[in-house]
């Protein structure tokens, strides 16, 4: 069964297969790179947020509303989102390490290191321990790596066959193109997608320099945003 990993702009992708579409750290708003909208989602199955900051639930309140998907997220954040009026009873509450089996197929909540505020229009309020997530679908499994700097745990993603990994190359915030590419040799997925990138001027990283430090034997797909890697 065919699965399509559409890049969004940003760390923002969108995974769809012929019968479910999951929506992953939706920033759109202020996002010069975004191809589409808030308003472009009108049905969905689930939202998956890794993190609190900004530029990963910019429009995830708004995007939970009209289209009342499953949203999965840590506790914290589930609060956050209710209190700006999600229905509670959409979201579901995942902690790091965590595997939940869903009607579109099972998401395994996994570590990454990072901070953890939620940006919010008062001010930063304490967050979840920030996760990426792996999403099996139709026998296709996506790691979305969120937020994260190289870790050494990231060898244990080896065992999970990873189909393809969405890896930050920024530097700053998350791994710099070294770091990814190293994180891409201990992951040893089919392919590698560089994510948050170019948005600002201070995550600025070149994609080609990035792909020629991968361990050979793994592809890597550089995607211009609204562009897809089909499984």
């Amino acid at each position: 069964m065919t699965v399509h990993v559409q890049f969004l702009g940003h760390a923002s992708f969108k995974v769809q297969s012929d019968y479910s579409s999951l929506l992953i750290d939706p920033f759109f708003t202020g996002n010069p790179y975004a191809c589409c909208t808030a308003d472009d989602f009108i049905a969905l199955d689930a939202m998956l947020l890794t993190h609190g900051h900004f530029d990963h639930i910019k429009d995830a309140v708004a995007i939970a509303k009209q289209t009342e998907c499953e949203v999965i997220c840590g506790a914290r954040l589930a609060d956050y989102l209710v209190s700006q009026g999600v229905k509670a009873e959409t979201i579901s509450v995942m902690a790091s390490g965590e595997t939940k089996q869903f009607l579109f197929g099972k998401v395994t909540a996994v570590p990454a290191v990072h901070d953890s505020q939620i940006h919010t229009e008062n001010g930063d309020i304490p967050g979840d321990p920030p996760r990426g997530y792996v999403v099996e679908m139709e026998g296709h499994k996506v790691y979305h790596a969120g937020d994260t700097a190289l870790f050494d745990g990231m060898k244990d993603f080896r065992a999970l066959s990873i189909d393809v990994a969405l890896l930050p190359i920024g530097g700053t915030y998350t791994m710099n193109a070294d770091e990814a590419a190293q994180a891409a040799a201990l992951i040893a997925p089919r392919v590698v997608v560089p994510m948050h990138y170019d948005t600002f001027p201070n995550i600025s990283a070149d994609p080609r320099a990035f792909a020629a430090k991968v361990t050979s034997g793994i592809a890597v797909s550089i995607l211009q945003s609204s562009e897809k890697e089909t499984l």
